[in-house]
């Protein structure tokens, strides 16, 4: 191996220009050390070469201990620090009250109310106005005046009820039951209103209508209403029905319907007017 061989195969092979244990053996290895000659003088210095990279920072020590506390300083004499506050002095006595001074002669605050004086006398009364809208004190009461005629109805009027220009006493009121007539099968009152009432015994011909006339106990101006009803417990049964026919103002027949023959009670109610 020539010696141009050795310094190519001796050449770093990285980019920091540096031999490495690697590239050193190889080199070794095939160098032949008996062919090479004496060494030869040492030559000059070369150049200083780049400085290498800077290393990474090493980890930071641990903290050293802490010295001994120095003596405290003296206090120094004008320091603007104020000292801390004394206990609290007890309270004086109250000194005399002093004298009152004058009033003001000009003062805006109003002195008390003096007390209210005595009501004044009651003026004479002023003459009435001639336009017052308030009436005068009423006048004294006239003389009693003479006693009225009363014009009374007799009891013929009172019981007829037609009049209406008279006046009733309670002794002809009461001489016929406040107006009120009466008599067989019927009632009279004095505003017109007449009630008559009776009833009948029918003996009915078996399952045919069989009737019976009823005279009115007064006289109606006009046809009344009229109800009716039978005496007995068999109706829809032996009893098929009542009725009446023939209506008048003074009379009706009154028409029962049976199976049989038995005596049948009829009774009815009429209203109506007599005036």
């Amino acid at each position: 191996m020539g010696k141009q061989d050795i310094i190519e195969r001796m050449l770093p092979d990285n980019d920091q220009g540096l031999i490495t244990p690697k590239v050193m053996r190889e080199s070794f290895a095939v160098l032949d050390i008996d062919s090479i000659g004496a060494t030869g003088p040492k030559g000059d210095k070369g150049d200083l070469g780049n400085t290498g990279v800077t290393g990474s920072t090493g980890a930071t020590g641990s903290t050293g201990l802490t010295g001994a506390k120095g003596d405290k300083g003296s206090t120094g004499n004008d320091s603007v620090i104020p000292g801390p506050t004394g206990q609290k002095g007890d309270t004086g006595d109250t000194g005399a009250k002093g004298t009152t001074g004058a009033s003001g002669k000009d003062s805006i605050i109003p002195g008390p109310i003096g007390p209210r004086g005595n009501i004044g006398n009651t003026g004479p009364k002023g003459d009435t106005g001639a336009d017052s809208i308030i009436p005068g004190p009423a006048g004294p009461a006239g003389p009693d005046g003479s006693d009225a005629t009363v014009d009374f109805a007799t009891q013929s009027e009172v019981d007829a009820g037609i009049i209406d220009d008279k006046s009733i006493s309670p002794k002809t009121l009461a001489g016929n039951n406040g107006g009120i007539d009466s008599g067989s099968g019927y009632i009279k009152f004095p505003d017109g209103t007449l009630i008559c009432y009776g009833n009948e015994s029918i003996v009915p011909t078996p399952n045919t209508p069989t009737s019976k006339t009823t005279n009115f106990g007064y006289s109606f101006n006009g046809n009344p209403l009229v109800t009716i009803g039978v005496h007995t417990g068999l109706i829809g049964e032996t009893v098929k029905g009542v009725s009446f026919s023939n209506l008048t103002k003074t009379k009706m027949d009154l028409v029962v319907y049976r199976t049989n023959s038995t005596s049948t009670g009829v009774n009815y109610h009429a209203i109506g007017r007599w005036k």
